[in-house]
């Protein structure tokens, strides 16, 4: 969240402000998204990303097989890697991990 308030600061004076902010969240995270939404109306309250809209985007937990070379999203509960295709454990998580700011808009106050 601090990133998003830098970010905005750094373009400008406060005749900027935020209206958007497009994080992507990774299912191996374990972040709960109302949650994420709470903080994030909480910690931009009187900022210049006050009243922003939080998008967040999804990243599902994919991977590949070290024995058949599946790859794709891992279905349920991500615990470690389990082959969708051989049921092989032999295998590397390849996404889900992901916790980032995507992209940030940014406009002129009126």
């Amino acid at each position: 969240m601090e990133a998003i308030i830098a970010e905005a600061a750094a373009a400008g004076p406060v005749s900027k402000r935020v209206v958007r902010a497009r994080v992507k969240v990774g299912d191996l995270r374990q972040i709960v998204p109302d949650t994420l939404q709470f903080a994030y109306e909480t910690l931009t309250k009187d900022t210049c990303a006050d009243s922003s809209v939080l998008e967040i985007v999804r990243a599902p937990a994919t991977g590949v097989c070290a024995l058949c070379a599946w790859e794709g999203e891992l279905q349920g509960p991500v615990i470690g890697f389990i082959c969708a295709k051989c049921g092989a454990i032999e295998g590397k998580l390849t996404g889900g991990r992901e916790l980032f700011l995507e992209s940030i808009e940014v406009v002129d106050n009126e």
